[in-house]
């Protein structure tokens, strides 16, 4: 008996040591695990999401890809991310949309892995090369994803630090957050859970939805709050979501205004068509679903999709639908307790407008 348990602790311990120097060395290994190699990655201290890397704004890494002029959009969890990088290309090419994938061929992706190997070197080269083909069009500066905020202490998201770089942030109702994630995370393919170890795994019901974002609070309510302590900056504005749905026209101006893009009566109309959701929605039914998003794979590899309905609806309210009672006070209360000393942001949220 005693042999036996000599045994067994041994084991456990050699058990812990290869998972430990898998997750110091090679961590990606894990997300070759089915469905649950995500847990092995995040408990050896990795990034969550696997395909998030906040690491890029740091002292070491940001000015290697980022330039004055250059706008990041601090998207806030489905609050029209993907939507808003369109207008902004829009914008700057003139109205021209003849992409493949928009996501990949223009935007900065330093922040976002679409491969588990792919390091930050190869990413900051990647905006690089893109970076240089952004000089044909007729407003070169470039856009980059972000789903970081200031409230994360990180240098490249200092604004006061950087203050010839623009920072343009999309946040939304906090109840249509939830209802939209929803759909969202159920709606990754099978293809991308298998890439990334079983991430993210499906929500089973509205209820496990609205857990999740109450057990998340930096990430679904810590977005909103880091930016709105910082929304006087005069190189941050905040767009809310129901003003690009109810007020698409004036949306539009202020962000051409804040990137200081001239706009002729010409590019607006172009503008508001290409960027309304019939016609994103119809290029994404008849083309592929992530032509406004991201080329997914290693090189050489056929891509898959990531999401199936990127473009979903866009629709504004809907919540009553989605929460029970109990689900809707057990929510506001979490926004109360997180966001108690900021009644303006809760407001704010709550409807739409200037601030």
């Amino acid at each position: 008996m005693n042999l036996l348990a000599k045994t067994s602790a041994t084991l456990v311990l050699v058990v812990a040591v290869a998972v430990g120097l898998v997750g110091e060395f090679s961590p990606s290994i894990f997300l070759r695990i089915p469905n649950h190699g995500f847990i092995p990655w995040a408990i050896t201290g990795n990034p969550m999401p696997p395909y998030f890397d906040e690491s890029v704004y740091s002292e070491q890494y940001f000015d290697q890809w980022a330039e004055e002029g250059d706008c990041i959009l601090a998207g806030g969890p489905k609050s029209g991310t993907v939507w808003v990088h369109n207008i902004i290309h829009l914008l700057k090419s003139d109205g021209d949309d003849d992409f493949t994938y928009l996501g990949s061929e223009h935007n900065g992706l330093t922040e976002y892995l679409v491969y588990p190997e792919q390091t930050v070197e190869i990413r900051i080269n990647e905006t690089r090369t893109k970076r240089e083909l952004a000089k044909k069009r007729p407003v070169p500066e470039m856009t980059h994803f972000s789903h970081m905020s200031p409230s994360r202490n990180l240098y490249g998201m200092n604004v006061q630090k950087h203050p010839k770089i623009k920072y343009l942030v999309t946040l939304r109702n906090l109840k249509e957050v939830a209802r939209s994630f929803y759909a969202f995370i159920n709606n990754h393919s099978p293809a991308f859970r298998a890439r990334w170890g079983g991430f993210p795994p499906p929500f089973s019901s509205p209820e496990e939805t609205v857990d999740f974002c109450i057990n998340n609070k930096d990430f679904i309510l810590g977005h909103a709050k880091g930016w709105w302590n910082v929304r006087n900056e005069a190189n941050v504005m905040l767009v809310h979501f129901s003003d690009l749905k109810s007020k698409p026209k004036d949306s539009i101006e202020r962000i051409a205004s804040f990137l200081e893009i001239p706009v002729s009566a010409e590019l607006m109309n172009t503008t508001l068509r290409k960027s309304s959701f019939e016609y994103m929605k119809h290029r994404v039914d008849t083309e592929h679903p992530e032509v406004y998003g991201v080329k997914y794979g290693r090189p050489g590899e056929d891509p898959y999709v990531g999401v199936v309905d990127h473009i979903h609806t866009g629709a504004i309210g809907g919540t009553r639908e989605f929460f029970t009672p109990e689900m809707e006070t057990k929510f506001e209360a979490a926004i109360a307790e997180y966001l108690g000393d900021h009644s303006d942001l809760i407001k704010w949220l709550e409807s739409e407008g200037s601030y």
